[in-house]
């Protein structure tokens, strides 16, 4: 029995440095990435030097400049439309993940590809990875890495907004408001919550962007839409009646063609 606690100990130990040590030895070869503001700074970058070349290409439909993600700016139905199709309706509900857990579940990440526990925690994970990955970075263990740095310094509104306006939905358009101008050509903040939902479905994870742009069938895409609204209602992020009613609307792809 004592020889297993001294095992035990042993590898706890171990692990103690292990972790630590590996993920400072691939922060060692990632950009600067300290704060909010380097975040900034990288994806400004590479997002507004994309625009551009599309721009001296085939024009897009969007701005060049990139200014800084702002949560109070997005519609609080798109978020828990978003929270809902992440699998993170508990998002705001739950303790936020901070520490050594938070050391943990990057090198499970680095070390063992990730794993669906915890689903509260995963979630911070997840929008930072997602972060990080529109950070141009393709190495897993750079990305597992900077997923762990960015948890650490923004704040869960800020993963959230951050990760919607850094998504790229086609060349030169990136970002929630990029994908408004291109499918409703009307300001973000006046869709309706049916709108919203169609948004959702261009959105991660369901990534509908070209089927809806192009509007390829109505009816599927209004029944995929009422889904989302029926799983919004389910997940108590939105009333019944609200999802209900909202799902009695057009879809607004076929008042655009």
């Amino acid at each position: 029995m004592r020889s297993i606690l001294w095992i035990g100990l042993f590898l706890f130990g171990v692990a103690g440095i292990l972790v630590p040590v590996s993920l400072l030895y691939v922060a060692s070869g990632l950009p600067p990435l300290d704060n909010v503001f380097t975040l900034e700074s990288q994806l400004r970058g590479y997002i507004e030097g994309e625009r551009t070349g599309e721009r001296a290409g085939e024009m897009v439909q969007v701005p060049v400049t990139w200014p800084r993600p702002d949560f109070n700016k997005l519609p609080s139905d798109l978020v828990a439309l978003y929270l809902s199709q992440m699998g993170c309706p508990n998002y705001f509900r739950s303790p936020r993940e901070t520490g050594l857990k938070m050391a943990w579940r990057a090198f499970d990440y680095l070390a063992f590809g990730g794993s669906p526990k915890d689903p509260n925690g995963r979630c911070e994970y997840r929008f930072a990875y997602r972060i990080a990955q529109s950070m141009r970075l393709k190495d897993n263990a750079q990305l597992a890495v900077a997923a762990y740095k960015i948890e650490g310094f923004l704040q869960r509104p800020d993963l959230v907004a951050f990760d919607l306006q850094a998504t790229r939905y086609a060349p030169g358009v990136i970002g929630v408001d990029d994908a408004v101008r291109v499918l409703f050509d009307k300001p973000l903040s006046a869709l309706t919550l049916a709108e919203d939902a169609e948004l959702a479905l261009a959105m991660p994870p369901n990534n509908y962007f070209v089927p809806i742009k192009a509007c390829l069938s109505g009816p599927q895409i209004k029944q995929a839409r009422d889904g989302l609204l029926q799983q919004l209602a389910d997940d108590h992020l939105v009333p019944a009646e609200r999802a209900h009613l909202a799902a009695d609307q057009p879809i607004a792809c076929l008042h655009r063609k």
